[in-house]
Order: structure tokens, then sequence, then C-alpha cells
């Protein structure tokens, strides 16, 4: 595994945790507002956005390091 790989796997870890955290409002990020063209965001939408954003690096991993061994023919 390359050090981007190793990386992008730690990152994802830690983000999907974070994500966690502010969901459940364990964070000094679940306690702030945050607005988007008039809509306010509170803490669940801003958890699941952090915990979704770490999901995504983890699946970007996986694809890198899976994706070469579904190329091979038979099982």
């Amino acid at each position: 595994m390359s050090p981007f790989q190793i990386f992008l796997l730690a990152s994802g870890i830690i983000v999907m945790i974070f994500g966690i955290l502010t969901f459940t409002g364990r964070t000094a990020l679940s306690k702030r507002s945050f607005y988007i063209s008039g809509i306010e965001l509170d803490k669940s939408v801003t958890g699941i956005t952090i915990f979704l954003t770490g999901m995504l690096m983890v699946v970007t991993f996986l694809i890198q390091v899976l994706g070469p061994h579904f190329k091979k023919g038979g099982m």
C-alpha cells in the first residue's frame, strides 16, 4: 500500500468518528448552527455530512486496494 492509501484510510476513519461524535452532540462543532441560503443546518445534518465524507474516503481506499483483485479471472 502506498502512503497515500494509508493516509486516506486513516483520515477516513477519523472523519467518520468525528461525524458520529458531532451527530450525538459531543463536540464543540455540534453546538454551532450553520446557515446555507437561509436554511439552518443543525447538528444532525452537520454530523451526517461529515460522516458521509469519511465514508467516501474509505470507499475510495477500498476501490484502490480491492479494484485490481476483481480484474483477475476465476475464483
